[in-house]
């Protein structure tokens, strides 16, 4: 089972990239500076040098990963020097660097063997500072710094549903299995996922633990790890079979990824609204879900409802509205336009840490972050003090 940092890294260092490291007017050099902290993570290197097989990823906060094969070679530019040594790491043209710029925040990581045929190191780019900066800083335990950080695992935890979706996004699979509850599903199921409130019900009372009245923050991350992996060991059950009769047909295959992939995307934020309503109804906290606002537009929740919403005696400030979402990213503007009558909005997300540029911006067109209490601490201090939790929100929109 896989679903820690070390079960797919044994180590990462991260910086600052420099003129000189990523601009290629800058410099041609096409090497990396101050690596040699990297000697134990990638040895010492033989006077030959090292050729290790690499990938390039450049992950954004917005669009889709691109990755380029390539190498890296570890060298020691002293080799022969008696008493001096000056490792280097040096990377051919691709066009993940060809992109890189001054400024953008890297990540050298060295995979565990066995992880992946292709490679043997991953050089992660992204624009910095950025929210996937800031959450590979956390994945791999790195401080933001112009000079080379490294460290190696293992860390001893678990993924966080946000670090669980960094490391799919470089294109390596999760495991958290359930397959001891599959044949229970198959029962219940059958061969397809039934409509998105049934599994979400389903994945719930596996949770007895779980105390949405009591605990809240914890009840709602609970239930969407459960959900989570419930579904991973359902879906892998019902693409195995359809697999089965796709051999060789590549365009179908193809096809049949894409669709798992946009259905994983539409179901988490589906589950999440279904947990936040479960928690709602807990709480006895009156509201309506997906009501209709000006210009058909439909906010996930309004406070108390959309008849108070709607009219128009009814004080505009005993109103609120709560949009969730899985991950922020660009798509949290979107919130801003769903309830005219609500000045201030609030915005429940899973996605920890958020870059502070985008905080600020929220924070500045009067939209409030609602995030799990057991998240707050990958943020920064200053952004902690304007988090909201669940409980503290649920106090604000009244529970009984």
């Amino acid at each position: 089972m896989s679903r820690r940092v070390e079960d797919f890294f044994e180590g990462a260092a991260g910086k600052y990239l420099s003129a000189v490291e990523a601009n290629p007017v800058a410099s041609n050099q096409h090497e990396f500076n101050g690596v040699s902290a990297l000697r134990g993570l990638l040895g010492d290197p033989p006077e030959r040098g090292v050729i290790f097989p690499a990938k390039f990823i450049f992950l954004d906060d917005e669009i889709e990963p691109e990755v380029a094969e390539s190498t890296v070679t570890w060298y020691d530019a002293r080799a022969r020097h008696p008493t001096r040594s000056e490792c280097r790491l040096y990377y051919p043209s691709n066009y993940v660097m060809d992109g890189a710029g001054e400024g953008d925040y890297m990540v050298i990581a060295k995979l565990r063997q066995g992880v992946d045929a292709e490679a043997e190191v991953v050089v992660i780019i992204t624009p910095g500072p950025s929210s996937t900066a800031a959450q590979l800083q956390v994945l791999f335990g790195l401080e933001p710094s112009n000079r080379l950080d490294v460290e190696t695992t293992p860390s001893g935890v678990d993924l966080s549903l946000t670090s669980r979706a960094l490391v799919e996004s470089l294109g390596y699979e999760v495991a958290d299995d359930r397959d001891h509850l599959l044949g229970v599903m198959v029962d219940a199921f059958g061969d397809a996922f039934p409509p998105s409130g049934e599994f979400s019900t389903f994945a719930r009372r596996q949770v007895a633990e779980a105390d949405p009245v009591g605990e809240p923050d914890t009840a709602l991350v609970a239930w969407m790890k459960e959900e989570e992996a419930l579904f991973r060991t359902f879906e892998r059950h019902l693409l195995e079979a359809r697999l089965q009769g796709l051999v060789g047909d590549v365009d179908h295959v193809l096809e049949l990824a894409m669709q798992t992939f946009q259905r994983r995307r539409a179901r988490a934020g589906k589950a999440l609204e279904n947990h936040v309503s479960a928690i709602l109804q807990s709480h006895n906290v009156t509201f309506a879900s997906q009501a209709f606002t000006e210009g058909r537009k439909k906010p996930d929740f309004l406070f108390p409802g959309a008849v108070e919403y709607h009219d128009h005696t009814f004080p505009a400030e005993s109103l609120r509205m709560l949009a969730v979402k899985t991950t922020c990213k660009d798509r949290w503007r979107q919130v801003l336009s769903e309830a005219d009558r609500v000045k201030r909005k609030h915005l429940l997300t899973l996605e920890a840490p958020i870059s502070s540029t985008q905080t600020r911006e929220m924070a500045s067109r009067d939209l409030v972050l609602v995030v799990p209490l057991e998240l707050h601490h990958l943020f920064d201090f200053q952004q902690q003090m304007s988090l909201l939790s669940l409980g503290t929100f649920l106090d604000e929109v009244g529970i009984s």
